[in-house]
């Protein structure tokens, strides 16, 4: 594939070539016999996609969707080569289902050419029956082993829906991997839902250099996590996190013991989710008091869907030693109930820093918005942001 040959007009050639009295100095009169020679045309000039430099070429691709840098490396040998680049390919998202063997054919083969350049990773798949589930699993994990992942993201997995052998052969397939990414630094398994034994020996396997660990619904009897010593045994190697995501439930005494310990004085982003399944769980004021002692940088961000939580339930989590920087509700449903939590919360929290309230399609009452008048009042430093959109900042 190559660029049509072009010529410049007549006119602007003779533009562009200056005479040889122009170009001498001569002046004018002083035109000679070669001055009113005709100008030779210009050399034609030649462009070829195939012939550009191989970082041209991947740069090129590099701005092209994934579907397209593979059309193009079917051009030719060396729009191959470049598509191959391992540059090209730091982020895979591998959509498995639904069922359609195609899809996973062709997924496979994708990631036996190009899964070892990948550096971020997301898999989820959809409706599926066990066996393909179980072979395309398979399938993908073995081309995806040998990759030195950055990031790996597993939370749209759901295999709780698997009968017991299935979960089980996925789960060590699963394991294979994580074993040899001794360079992850994020990872997520929020909604896999182990059990607490299951779960506590995956978390053995991954690298202690991980940074950021999304574990929110990874459990599924979430009731059992926080009296099972091998979660906080698993937890305790993760002496290099940053953020850490997970339910409220997980959490103890024993669990916050655990944080002080790996935390330390280094800055940590303890995200904290609650809702309404679960267990009325009390994390007194003494024990975030420890953590603060022991970790004095560590920040918590509680997310809190008030439309699914009592006052009663809301004011026992909301631990006045909680080291809250940041929480996150869902406003709209019940005023008078919204209406005591933000009370509360201006009253234990009057340092609070942000604050991000998702409202209805309803829009706020009258009670809301007073009570959001209230909190801009009372708050010193407060970052308010209402559905997504920063107001104080």
């Amino acid at each position: 594939m190559s660029l049509k040959r072009f010529k410049p007009l007549g006119w602007l050639q003779n533009v562009l070539r200056p005479t040889k009295d122009e170009s001498s100095g001569n002046g004018e009169g002083e035109a000679t016999a070669e001055a009113t020679e005709p100008p030779r045309p210009l050399e034609a000039t030649h462009a070829s996609w195939a012939k550009l430099p191989y970082v041209v070429l991947v740069r090129v691709l590099s701005l092209l969707p994934d579907k397209n840098i593979w059309v193009a490396s079917q051009v030719c040998k060396d729009w191959r080569n470049a598509a191959r680049d391992p540059s090209l390919w730091r982020v895979g998202y591998f959509m498995i289902g639904p069922n359609s063997l195609n899809s996973v054919t062709r997924l496979v083969q994708f990631a036996g050419v190009h899964g070892k350049h990948v550096k971020v990773m997301k898999i989820t798949w959809g409706t599926f029956t066990s066996k393909l589930l179980k072979r395309t699993v398979h399938s993908l994990f073995a081309a995806i082993e040998p990759t030195r992942l950055k990031v790996f993201d597993l939370e749209e997995v759901d295999w709780k829906r698997f009968g017991i052998k299935v979960r089980t052969e996925i789960l060590d397939g699963l394991k294979k991997v994580l074993s040899v990414q001794d360079s992850l630094e994020e990872l997520s398994m929020r909604r896999i839902r182990l059990e607490v034994q299951a779960g506590a020996e995956l978390l053995q396997i991954v690298t202690d250099k991980l940074t950021n660990l999304d574990i929110v619904d990874y459990f599924d009897d979430k009731g059992a996590v926080s009296f099972a010593p091998e979660f906080g045994t698993a937890l305790s190697k993760f002496v290099n996190l940053k953020i850490l995501a997970l339910n409220y439930c997980y959490l103890s005494g024993q669990i916050l013991e655990h944080f002080a310990t790996i935390f330390g004085e280094r800055p940590v982003n303890l995200q904290i989710f609650t809702n309404e399944e679960e267990p009325n769980v009390r994390v007194t004021s003494e024990m975030w008091n420890t953590l603060k002692l022991a970790c004095p940088k560590t920040q918590v961000t509680l997310s809190v869907p008030s439309n699914a939580m009592l006052v009663e339930d809301f004011e026992n989590i909301l631990s006045p030693a909680m080291p809250l920087f940041r929480l996150d509700m869902f406003l709209g449903t019940n005023p008078q109930r919204e209406d005591e939590m933000l009370q509360l919360l201006v009253l234990r929290f009057p340092q609070l820093q942000h604050l991000d309230l998702e409202l209805t399609n309803n829009g706020p009452s009258a009670q809301l918005e007073n009570d959001v008048v209230q909190i801009v009042k009372n708050f010193i430093n407060l970052n308010l942001t209402i559905n997504g959109i920063k107001v104080i900042s």
